[in-house]
């Protein structure tokens, strides 16, 4: 799936900004051109993925889609850098009979350095944790 945009940071917080809706708009008329349905892991983008799959009812329907968003997240965070920013689900009915389920992650595959000067001041600080005893 394509690259909506290289990754930008908050110049105050230092954090990963989610791109505008205008790569967004850019992305999704590459992913029309695109023949191919692999997720991309190019460092310091911003991507995106879109899963769908069909099923007799939503149960069956939420239920692939689980399973196939559960394989992609367990190989994607492995990836160096890799940090999940948005996903978004959404459900309907089509074809009067098959029920259709969609999901659409946004994530980032950041630099090393960048990822893990972010990692260490997420992780908490055990000298800060409060006494238990």
């Amino acid at each position: 799936m394509p690259i909506v945009d290289t990754c930008v940071y908050d110049a105050t917080t230092g954090l990963l900004r989610m791109p505008d809706s205008l790569a967004f708009a850019r992305a999704r008329a590459k992913a029309d051109l695109d023949t191919g349905e692999r997720a991309t892991f190019d460092r310091g983008y911003v991507h995106v993925v879109e899963f769908r799959a069909l099923g007799h009812d939503r149960r069956d329907a939420t239920g692939r889609l689980n399973a196939e968003l559960d394989h992609f997240l367990s190989w994607a965070r492995d990836v160096p850098g890799f940090h999940q920013m948005q996903l978004t689900r959404a459900g309907g009915r089509v074809l009067g009979t098959q029920f259709s389920a969609t999901c659409r992650v946004v994530y980032a595959v950041e630099e090393p350095a960048r990822a893990f000067r972010r990692e260490r001041r997420t992780r908490p600080n055990p000298a800060e944790a409060p006494y238990e005893g």
